[in-house]
């Protein structure tokens, strides 16, 4: 589970609306995939299981990432 979304939920004025991330700079195309793929699977377990379905987004790289 991800204890940084545990924390949240505990934070009554804090609501989490989905996750973004931004791989390294210097990883090449190949590398991005496999972070996207990884918090791609995270964003699923959060949101089915601390999040009840309710995260709307997930924001992944840059627009130089975008194929």
């Amino acid at each position: 589970m991800s204890p940084a979304g545990e924390a949240a939920l505990r934070c009554p004025h804090v609501r989490v609306r989905g996750l973004m991330t931004i791989p390294p700079a210097d990883a090449d195309r190949e590398a991005n995939l496999g972070y996207f793929r990884e918090v791609r699977a995270l964003y699923v377990d959060m949101n089915e299981k601390l999040f009840h379905n309710e995260l709307e987004y997930l924001s992944m790289g840059m627009s130089g990432d975008y194929a």
